[in-house]
């Protein structure tokens, strides 16, 4: 399946239907990870 029909089928399709976290874990397959907004935020060092 494509990216984009897979967000459309779940994220967009989804909305707020059903919690976040749950739509996130449909679309990804995985659970978030906050280390990336912590970095992006310049709050942890870069790799």
């Amino acid at each position: 399946m494509k990216v984009d029909q897979k967000f459309r089928d779940t994220v967009l399709a989804l909305g707020g239907s059903i919690q976040q976290i749950k739509v996130f874990k449909t679309f990804r397959g995985r659970e978030p990870k906050t280390e990336y907004l912590l970095i992006y935020r310049g709050l942890l060092p870069y790799f």
